[in-house]
């Protein structure tokens, strides 16, 4: 097994790592890469993963002029692991989502979504949190970098650049 230390993405100085305490309490690993003033991508990964599912894509995004954010969810990957049942509700995970957003200042990000995470992002995105209100979000399998650019194509549409951004990550994506 390996160490924390040795986990994804140890030794490349691209990528951002960093340990956030949301208001729970619970603390997340937070894994970034590209420019922290570009428009911001959260990757939400699925049940049994963490944010090593969006490795592959995190370079293309974040080469393509995004802010790509991956976090492990809440008893995954290096976050903290609740032992009791509701705190892996539907609600309480949408909740777990809230709180990753306030702890990470995101007033408007493109959320994609793999497996649960797309779960996750769509009952966000029909609830009453003022960021769910003509929401961005895609849901992806894990790896598939044109599954999530197609989506940013619309998450992104009403930015200066956007699209010069996309056909970059594309292209970097199938380099």
């Amino acid at each position: 097994m390996l160490s924390p230390g040795e986990m994804f993405p140890t030794g490349d100085p691209a990528y951002r790592v960093s340990y956030p305490r949301l208001a729970s309490g619970i603390k997340i690993r937070v894994v970034e890469r590209g420019d922290p003033d570009s428009p911001p991508v959260l990757l939400v990964h699925g049940w049994g993963c963490s944010a090593y599912v969006f490795r592959q894509n995190m370079p293309a995004l974040a080469e393509g002029g995004f802010r790509a954010i991956a976090f492990d969810l809440k008893g995954h990957g290096l976050s903290d692991k609740p032992q009791t049942a509701d705190e892996y509700t539907v609600d309480a995970m949408v909740e777990h989502l809230r709180e990753v957003l306030d702890a990470l200042g995101l007033e408007r990000p493109a959320l994609v979504g793999h497996s649960l995470g797309g779960s996750l992002i769509y009952h966000f995105a029909g609830g009453t949190d003022r960021r769910s209100e003509d929401a961005d979000i895609s849901f992806s399998d894990a790896g598939g970098a044109d599954s999530i650019i197609s989506a940013l194509q619309v998450a992104h549409a009403r930015q200066g650049g956007a699209d010069a951004r996309l056909r970059k990550a594309r292209a970097l994506h199938h380099a």
